[in-house]
């Protein structure tokens, strides 16, 4: 399934959990709302039918220091099923943790 066909269920599904989503050069960049959602919106992008994402392929972060909230941290998912890319970004401050994948992507181990 093509990522522009994609877009609609993930706003609907994702609904409260998103901030913003972004199609662009093909790949979809999904901001959440907040890092409590991380579980939840990752746990729906694995194991949803429509989407498949199956393997977490890499966790960094962007240090901005002069923000409220100066980390944005990035997920980047593939569906190996569909050869689609996918990333999940958000944003907290150096207060805030981060809650882990391991549960739904054993590779998330090594990068957190």
């Amino acid at each position: 399934m093509d990522i522009k066909i994609q877009l609609p269920y993930i706003l609907k599904l994702l609904r409260g959990y998103l901030k913003s989503a972004i199609y662009l050069n093909n790949e979809l960049t999904i901001h959440l709302n907040s890092s409590k959602n991380l579980i939840s919106v990752a746990y729906i992008l694995k194991n949803h039918i429509f989407f498949k994402y199956d393997t977490l392929v890499d966790i960094t972060a962007v240090d901005i220091p002069k923000n409220k909230n100066r980390f944005t941290v990035i997920y980047q998912l593939l569906s190996t099923k569909r050869n689609k890319r996918l990333t999940l970004k958000f944003k907290i401050n150096e207060l805030q943790s981060v809650p882990s994948l391991t549960q739904l992507y054993k590779s998330s181990g090594w990068l957190e």
